[in-house]
């Protein structure tokens, strides 16, 4: 679960407030949608979520842990993951099978391990063909789901 208590956030301290008191709850395997016009805060809000930006007021806990903890953040960037628009600007591999690989190497996981999981993702996005097609070869939509 992903908890935001009196969130607040601005860019700079003398800086006017992009999100102010911001409550909200998202239960496991919860899926919301966050509305909004350009630089109304949804973006920022997403990335406090994960713990990339840490709150100047208030608190985020994810599955118990603060994200103001910093040994924690990795686990917490484990757990909440963010998908940029241009999905394309995080591709760093040749192929789409070595891609979808590259988080399950940052956790050092064995490598039968690594196979079963981008095996198990590609099937999951019915990408099952696309695995040795170079990324930036495929539609807006399927580089999404890459990402």
């Amino acid at each position: 679960m992903i908890k935001a208590e009196k969130l607040g956030f601005s860019y700079s301290p003398n800086g006017p407030s992009i999100l102010k008191d911001i409550n909200l709850e998202i239960a496991e395997h919860g899926i919301i949608a966050i509305i909004g016009p350009n630089g109304s805060g949804k973006s920022t809000l997403a990335k406090l979520l994960n713990g990339l930006y840490l709150p100047d007021a208030g608190r985020v806990v994810v599955d118990g842990i603060d994200s103001h903890l910093p040994q924690y953040r990795p686990l917490i960037k484990q757990k909440v993951k963010l998908l940029f628009p241009e999905a394309e600007k995080q591709f760093i591999s040749g192929t789409v099978e070595e891609d979808v690989a590259f988080g399950s190497e940052n956790l050092n996981l064995p490598a039968n391990e690594i196979r079963v999981r981008v095996d198990n993702a590609l099937k999951l996005l019915s990408m099952e063909d696309l695995a040795k097609y170079p990324p930036y070869l495929l539609s807006a939509g399927q580089k999404q789901k890459v990402g």
